[in-house]
């Protein structure tokens, strides 16, 4: 490594490297001596950023958030936070991929993302799936994202699919019949008839709970008539737009929710409220008061109000519905339809019902076409 005069404050060159050493002065400011690398170049342009930062901290302004070397995952991270694709989540995804991404710039931020294994990664898997395994999920998928993006900046990367992530809504079973009725019994029991409608609107709806909290009674049509294949009518139908997603969804509603609907309070603007307070609820308290209804409904804990519309969205597969059909109803993607959508008994029945049928109909038709035998021998068949 050729010698060169070097003018900048605090940067170091050795035989092994150049190092920006602050001094004790600078120290307690937060600042801390880090290696450089061999390349003059990206030694100087880094060495400048921190000096930039020293000198805002000794005018006594805030301290320069610490900007990450060029080629780390961190430097990746803000770049990725930079790009369209973080710009177009919504607001609550940011929060909370901030919040896994702290834990991923805090474990692999000053390596390059080349010298993350996968081997490594399955270590600390495991550490974090011991705290708590959600979270451990949430971190781990945006730890994916990170480094896929890194692979698009042009970084080689090891390979980080099927982690086996622990999921704590896939994984969920739809809530059976009498699950259901407990549970609304009990919301109604503890004076919170809204959110035995939550249940009943999420169940009917397929929708998250987000979106059922935000369900305001100007998305409700009760004129709206539809005439089923059946010849039965269904009155009244929901048209809201998806917090998550943004979709615009419009549904017919079933009657067990059209009459929760009819029974609900005319002077709340929104259908999901607080008793209380009279106010719709915020997340972490819905979750609170659901947990309690469960408890006293005798409903195991990892019972989550998302699995009300699992339940929707299998019972619509259940009956028959393409792919196509619940998307329309749910809002959900291909990917989370075959997630969400379980198969089951009544599925396998109706499966065979169909294949029954259809092997029925073929024979029928394949005897209406086989020339009739006589004696062991096919007849011939006369010529029109």
């Amino acid at each position: 490594m050729a010698e060169i005069g070097l003018t900048i404050p605090y940067l170091r060159q050795t035989p092994s490297g150049y190092y920006w050493e602050p001094s004790r002065r600078i120290r307690p400011l937060g600042f801390s001596a880090e290696p450089l690398g061999k390349d003059a170049a990206e030694a100087i342009a880094r060495a400048q950023t921190l000096n930039a930062q020293v000198e805002a901290a000794l005018k006594g302004g805030p301290p320069a958030a610490p900007v990450p070397v060029e080629g780390t995952v961190a430097w990746v991270v803000e770049r990725y936070k930079a790009s369209n694709a973080w710009k177009d989540l919504a607001p609550k995804t940011h929060r909370n991929y901030d919040k896994a991404i702290v834990r991923v710039v805090e474990w692999c931020g000053d390596k390059r993302p080349e010298k993350v294994t996968r081997k490594a990664v399955k270590a600390w898997q495991e550490v974090l799936e011991a705290q708590a395994p959600s979270f451990a999920a949430t971190i781990l998928k945006v730890f994916r994202i990170v480094m896929h993006f890194a692979r698009d900046l042009g970084h080689k990367i090891d390979n980080f699919d099927k982690l086996h992530l622990y999921d704590a809504g896939g994984d969920g079973e739809p809530w059976e019949d009498y699950q259901i009725s407990a549970y609304i019994d009990e919301a109604i029991r503890r004076g919170r008839p809204s959110m035995a409608l939550a249940a009943t609107m999420a169940v009917s709806l397929g929708q998250r709970e987000a979106d059922v909290i935000d369900m305001k009674r100007s998305a409700w049509d009760p004129h709206a008539e539809y005439q089923t294949a059946g010849g039965s009518v269904i009155r009244g139908e929901m048209t809201f737009r998806q917090r998550k997603t943004g979709k615009l969804l419009t549904v017919p509603v079933l009657p067990e929710l059209r009459r929760a609907l009819e029974a609900a309070p005319l002077d709340d603007v929104h259908f999901v409220i607080s008793e209380p307070i009279r106010q719709p609820y915020g997340e972490d308290n819905f979750r609170r008061v659901h947990r309690e209804i469960c408890r006293g409904a005798g409903i195991d804990d990892k019972r989550l109000f998302m699995h009300f519309r699992h339940t929707g969205a299998t019972r619509l597969g259940e009956a028959g519905c393409t792919e196509g059909e619940i998307r329309a109803i749910t809002g959900h993607n291909s990917d989370e339809i075959r997630r969400y959508v379980r198969p089951n008994a009544t599925m396998a029945r109706a499966a065979i019902a169909k294949f029954d049928d259809h092997r029925r109909r073929t024979d029928r038709e394949l005897r209406r076409k086989t020339p009739p035998e006589i004696d062991g021998k096919t007849a011939e068949i006369p010529k029109k």
